[in-house]
Order: C-alpha cells, then sequence, then structure tokens
C-alpha cells in the first residue's frame, strides 16, 4: 500500500474516534480469502499506484460491487488484478445509498454535485449564502464541521447518503494548480449561476449586502476560494445598481459599460475598482474564466472616450490572450480576437484602465502590423485601423 494515495485519508478517517462512524469497515483482499459473515453484499475496489500520484485520477481504478458469495469475490479479484499498476484491492460492505455526493470543498466553501436516479443537482453554501440543502444537509454539515478540525485545504470528496446514514467512500486533496483553476472556473460558474443574492430585491437584503462588501474590502488577506466566490457576488451586486441607475438592461453590453466605468469617481465604480484588485490579486497567474450569465458573441470595448495612435509597443496585438501575456508586455491598448467577457485578462484590464478591444475576427488581427494607425471611440463601439 505505499504507492497509492487513493485511500489515504479514508484510512486517516477511519483511525480517528470523531470520523470513523463515517467509514465503512474495510478488509485488504491480500488478507482476506472469503468474504467476511456478518455482512451481505460487498464491493471491491482497486487502488492503482499511479492513482492520485501526479493529477487527480483516483477514478481510474475499477470495481465491482454487488459480491454476496465467495465465489464471485473470487471472480471479482481475479478480473481486478488484471489491471496495470495495481497496488491493493480493498473489500468493504456494500452501502446502497439513495443519493451520491460529490463535494469540492475548501476551509469555507462547499460545492456540492448530488445524482440520484439520473439525476443531477448542484448545491453550495459558505458564510454569505447557501441554497437550500436536502434532508441530508444537517448531518453532512456536522460531517464537515469534524472533517475541518482536522484536515485543513481543498478537497473533492465522494460521499453516499440515504435516509439514515452518511458515508464516505473517498478523500482526496487538491494540491496542483492546473486541476484546482479548472475546478474554480467550473464551481464559480455554476454556483454563481444559482446565486439568490444577486437577484435577491430584498431592501434588507441589499442593506446586508452592502454592508458585507464594505467589510469584506477593508480586508488586507484574501486566501480561501470562498473569498474569490464573495468577490463575484460583490461585483454583480454593484452591476445591478450600475444597470439600475442607468437604467440599462442585465447583460453583456452593460457589463462591458459596467467595466468601463471603473476608472470613475463615484462611489459604485470606486468600489467595483476595489472588488476587481481583490479579484485579480487572489488569481494572479491563471487565466480563469467564468461562464456563467453570459459571454460577449461578438465585440467587446472595455475603455473610455477616444483612443488614438500607432501600433508601437504600448499596444499588444494577440490571438489567445492570456494574464502572463498582459503581465509581460503592459500595454496601454489591447486588440485581440478573445471576448471571454467574465474572464481575468478582461478584469485585469478594466482594473488597471487598459483600452480593451476584443472580438476581432482572425483576419483583422492577422493584418495589424506595427506602424498602423488605429482610432477607438469607446463612446459608439467602433474601431478603425489604418495601414501605414
Amino acid at each position: 500500500m505505499s504507492q497509492s494515495l487513493k485511500f489515504k485519508i479514508l484510512f486517516e478517517c477511519s483511525k480517528q474516534k470523531k470520523l470513523s462512524k463515517y467509514v465503512l469497515p474495510f478488509w485488504l483482499a491480500n488478507d482476506c480469502d472469503t468474504l467476511p459473515n456478518e455482512w451481505g453484499k460487498f464491493i471491491l475496489r482497486s487502488a492503482l499506484k499511479t492513482e492520485n500520484e501526479q493529477s487527480l485520477n483516483s477514478g481510474v481504478g475499477y470495481s465491482t460491487k454487488g459480491i454476496e458469495t465467495d465465489a464471485q469475490y473470487l471472480d471479482a479479484k481475479e478480473k481486478l488484478r488484471q489491471q496495470p499498476n495495481l497496488d491493493f484491492l480493498l473489500l468493504q460492505p456494500y452501502f446502497d445509498y439513495d443519493t451520491h455526493l460529490t463535494l469540492f470543498k475548501t476551509k469555507d466553501f462547499v460545492f456540492i454535485e448530488a445524482k440520484s436516479d439520473d439525476e443531477s443537482k448542484f448545491y453550495f453554501f459558505n458564510d454569505l449564502s447557501s441554497t437550500s440543502l436536502p434532508y441530508w444537509g444537517a448531518e453532512l454539515r456536522i460531517f464537515l464541521s469534524l472533517f475541518n478540525q482536522l484536515y485543513q485545504g481543498e478537497f473533492i470528496l465522494e460521499v453516499g447518503v440515504d435516509s439514515e446514514k452518511l458515508k464516505i467512500f473517498q478523500v482526496n486533496e487538491l494540491t496542483q494548480n492546473d486541476i484546482k483553476n479548472a475546478l474554480y472556473e467550473e464551481v464559480l460558474s455554476k454556483a454563481l449561476a444559482g446565486n439568490r443574492l444577486i437577484n435577491n430585491d430584498s431592501f434588507l437584503q441589499k442593506m446586508k449586502l452592502e454592508y458585507n462588501a464594505y467589510k469584506f474590502r477593508k480586508r488586507e488577506e484574501f486566501l480561501d476560494f470562498s473569498d474569490t466566490f464573495n468577490n463575484w457576488v460583490y461585483i454583480f451586486f454593484y452591476f445591478k445598481i450600475f444597470c439600475t441607475t442607468q437604467k440599462l438592461e442585465f447583460g453583456e453590453q452593460s457589463f462591458q459599460a459596467f467595466l468601463s466605468s471603473s476608472g470613475e469617481s463615484n462611489t459604485v465604480s470606486r468600489n467595483l475598482k476595489r472588488h476587481l484588485e481583490i479579484g485579480t490579486m487572489t488569481n494572479k497567474a491563471s487565466d480563469w474564466n467564468v461562464t456563467s450569465g453570459f459571454n460577449a458573441s461578438s465585440e467587446v470595448f472595455i475603455g473610455s472616450g477616444i483612443v488614438e495612435g500607432t501600433v508601437d509597443k504600448s499596444v499588444l496585438v494577440s490571438e489567445n490572450l492570456t494574464i502572463t501575456e498582459i503581465l509581460e508586455f503592459q500595454p496601454k491598448v489591447i486588440l485581440t480576437t478573445y471576448n471571454s467577457l467574465l474572464s481575468h485578462p478582461i478584469l485585469f484590464c478594466a482594473e488597471n484602465e487598459i483600452s480593451f478591444v476584443g472580438g476581432l475576427s482572425n483576419l483583422a488581427v492577422s493584418n495589424i502590423k506595427e506602424g498602423d494607425n488605429f482610432s477607438i471611440d469607446f463612446t459608439l463601439k467602433q474601431i478603425i485601423i489604418e495601414s501605414s
């Protein structure tokens, strides 16, 4: 068992008094020639030497469930032992759960995908907001409270629940940034799409959000994924205020105008500026892109007034824009095919008042040459490029 990390945390939990009741009994197949008598059905699970070693691939190893006889058990062992890189086989009682939960959790944020009867639903909770949880929510919160006392970090958990019990099948810690960034994007998109606070028109709720946003902006450290999520909630909160005061429809065009206002001196713009700073502070080197809500389908204009000049070192012309590119070139103007409106590169440009035109065609971008003259009217959303 020295190479596979698939069940490492599960084994540790089984030895903890507070958590052991959430772990099903287990036996190593090498030490168990026949099925234990006191249980009915079993599942035989495999752990590969490569699982959880370099990436989050802990679902690669096969399992056989519904084992009821010694003959079935021996047959399952023989078949599963044919897998390349097998480290060991784990025998457990089969838990016939009602709902399977996949959890992504940090210190203060939990996102849940719940599957039952071929139907998937999404839930989340943190210190700011929560979706309404089903019958298993109370027991899950108790388990996570105990788990957090022993484990710090970011984890993926596989859990089964029925009307009486909650059992953990697997726990894997997330340590690689590329995996975490991919999860961040997916989780943010789904959680924001279902967040009631963004669309809540209650006066008291607005006052509470405004006060929480004020306290949030005064902080100096933002360490948990929950901070990233809350920051997006506050950005959309001020966006809704912007749309109301400017009498604009909530959508991609008005969001461009909202980002373009970050350099203005009014209260909403100053607050937006701070939340954009926090957003880039928490994801300095990653190219995250939130796909929830809306994406620009055409040209994107982030800036103000009329900007004219010549294409030189201060102008970044790019087809596949990345935050690394922006940090390296430090441009004053960006002309690109990139148009993912709810993304790190575009929010970074708004924060730093970099004039941005995105969604240009590949042909248009490929034809832009050093020395070309350009004129951008951010009010009319027009760009003219003339060859030198």
